[in-house]
């Protein structure tokens, strides 16, 4: 795993307009890794737009009400590098699925996508109403793709774990062991 992080820290991944699949528990460092691969893409020139999947989608439909729908999908599809993050919390709407179809055709081959989700990448295709449409789509991404699989306990609960015990409760336990 670490060698594919390095790997991919090279950026080779973007000549090639390849995408990245990061998935894994909630709290294991999908979003942060994301950052850091986007970040390592600025430090070099390259254009990087990093939103949520939720707000990505509440901005396409939006678009949809005051008839900008083209222009706000091409804000999405200029950038070299668009982090999609938390892709699949929720199953998709049609509307909300064409518009991630139509943002995925537009940029494939062309430029790099990264998707952080807590589902399994074979679950994906269930999220769209359409099977056809969400094969279509997702087959274009992960053919294309790198996957990171992370595994392991969430860091912000081991973080939180770690704050609550106090020293008088550490003191305690010591004194109960003994």
């Amino acid at each position: 795993m670490q060698h594919l992080i390095h790997d991919l820290m090279t950026r080779h991944y973007l000549q090639e307009s390849r995408h990245i699949l990061i998935v894994g528990p909630t709290g294991t460092g999908k979003t942060h890794l994301a950052q850091a691969l986007g970040h390592q893409a600025c430090r070099q020139g390259k254009r990087v737009r990093f939103i949520r999947a939720a707000t990505l989608l509440r901005e396409l439909n939006a678009s949809r009400a005051d008839h900008t729908w083209e222009r706000a999908l091409n804000r999405f599809v200029a950038p070299e590098l668009l982090i999609i993050d938390d892709f699949g919390l929720s199953a998709l709407s049609f509307s909300q699925a064409e518009d991630i179809y139509e943002l995925i055709a537009q940029r494939h081959l062309k430029s790099s996508f990264i998707f952080t989700s807590n589902r399994k990448i074979e679950a994906w295709v269930e999220l769209f109403p359409d099977p056809a449409m969400g094969n279509a789509a997702l087959d274009r991404v992960v053919s294309q793709s790198y996957h990171v699989i992370l595994e392991g306990d969430s860091y912000r609960r081991k973080e939180q774990q770690a704050k609550s015990s106090s020293p008088q409760q550490e003191e305690a336990a010591m004194k109960s062991k003994a």
